[in-house]
């Protein structure tokens, strides 16, 4: 029902948030852990993907960094820039 969904989209919005806090203060793997339990309740979502894969590529976990690039490009939400941001960052962890 739209309870549920409305629940679904704020958790989301908060599990980006806080692993977007993670990610500043250098704690990527509890961004990784944080964007992981947002892309499960929302696999669609391209900003938490891309945010998922930036923090795998500060860890140098090249494949699945271009995974969730992959994902973000084919997800919803990305604006152009953001898009041309994930396409440039997919590019250089497949070079890795």
């Amino acid at each position: 029902n739209s309870v549920d969904i409305g629940s679904q989209i704020i958790a989301v919005d908060h599990q980006r948030f806080l692993a977007t806090l993670y990610q500043r203060a250098g704690r990527h793997a509890d961004a990784v852990k944080t964007y992981q339990q947002a892309v499960t309740l929302r696999p669609y979502d391209g900003r938490a993907w891309l945010g998922l894969g930036i923090s795998l590529e500060a860890m140098e976990h090249w494949k699945d960094a271009a995974t969730a690039y992959q994902r973000a490009l084919a997800g919803q939400g990305l604006d152009d820039r953001l898009a041309e941001y994930a396409r440039q960052r997919q590019a250089f962890v497949k070079s890795k």
